[in-house]
């Protein structure tokens, strides 16, 4: 649907490996690994861009998903409770689990990308969010998930 978002992911990824690797390097599974994990300035704001991302397409799909569940599932209320309640019922060696094995993280991802989809959209409609598609011009930064006031008002300057 958005041909643009391929090549823009992979031109990240090749920016992360061949900015610590150097291009035309066939690099080992040791030096694959040490660059994913100690990277330099531009590799991490490379890293950033793909947080951000990760986070804008997990929270889209999120946003939609619900939609879709409130409109088209009788008990998707009670669904989501429940849902909600497990999350927040974790033992501590759950919670120990998913820090460790970065899981944590990831579904911290969904939460705050859903949380920008959401108040883009309660800002502006889809239309407002929908934007997001248009080029990565309009892609929110790492900041800007986390701030959507900021990505509201540059997106609407257009």
């Amino acid at each position: 649907a958005h041909p643009w978002l391929q090549a823009y992911l992979e031109g990240l990824l090749k920016e992360v490996l061949v900015g610590r690797l150097g291009d035309g390097h066939r690099p080992t599974r040791v030096e694959l690994i040490r660059t994913l994990t100690i990277g330099v300035g531009q590799q991490w704001k490379a890293i950033s861009k793909l947080q951000a991302v990760m986070s804008l397409l997990e929270g889209y799909s999120n946003l939609v998903m619900n939609e879709v569940g409130r409109r088209e599932l009788p008990h998707f209320a009670l669904l989501e409770g429940a849902y909600r309640r497990r999350q927040e019922q974790r033992t501590p060696l759950e919670r120990a689990f998913l820090r460790l094995t970065g899981l944590e993280m990831k579904m911290r991802q969904y939460i705050i990308g859903e949380r920008f989809c959401r108040e883009v959209r309660d800002a502006g409609g889809m239309e407002l969010l929908a934007r997001v598609w248009e080029g990565p011009q309009w892609l929110p930064t790492m900041a800007e998930i986390q701030r959507p006031p900021l990505y509201i008002e540059r997106a609407r300057v257009r």
